[in-house]
């Protein structure tokens, strides 16, 4: 006499495979969504960027003919701008998931997207006062040739595409040596 299970091995299996695919199937898209949205809200970013100086920095070291005392202020400067200036580009991109995770419901609250808007745009002004600042504290330690080197610099930084090399905040996490080749070619 045959059982149940033995004459429904093969639907079983089936039914068993399936279902386990289903499960992984459904883990997987659950692991890579809150992976994305992690990777989205923080972004990787090295913490040894604070203790070691980029090739950046030595440029500007060589380029302004910083001394090792104004080097080491500019330093100290560089790495409390990056510090501030990370903390604000993590606030702004969260408070933009935040933004898009509302512009997908069935019935947005526009008031609600208005004023994360708003909270968008004082970050914004406290990242630009804080590059404002981060500018400020390397023309106070340059004497006034340097001071004019510094300026051209700057200017030149930000005609071309906005933050300085190095100093961006939005969705480019490397430097840009082309910006530095073509400032030293002028």
């Amino acid at each position: 006499m045959k059982t149940f299970f033995t004459q429904n091995r093969l639907i079983i299996g089936i039914l068993v495979f399936l279902l386990v695919m289903n499960v992984v199937a459904v883990g997987s898209i659950l692991f890579y969504r809150n992976k994305a949205r992690d990777i989205l809200t923080n972004p990787p970013f090295p913490a040894q960027r604070l203790q070691r100086m980029h090739p950046e920095g030595r440029y500007m070291q060589k380029y302004l003919e910083l001394d090792e005392n104004q080097f080491q202020n500019f330093a100290n400067a560089r790495n409390r701008f990056h510090e501030n200036a990370r903390k604000l580009a993590n606030e702004i991109r969260e408070k933009r998931m935040k933004m898009f995770e509302e512009l997908e419901q069935p019935e947005p609250d526009m008031e609600k997207i208005g004023n994360i808007a708003e909270e968008i745009g004082r970050l914004h002004k406290e990242l630009n006062i804080e590059t404002g600042n981060y500018y400020l504290d390397i023309r106070e330690i340059c004497n006034p040739v340097q001071r004019e080197k510094l300026h051209r610099f700057f200017i030149h930084t930000f005609h071309e595409s906005g933050p300085a090399p190095g100093h961006s905040h939005g969705r480019d996490y490397g430097h840009s040596k082309e910006k530095f080749r073509n400032f030293e070619a002028e």
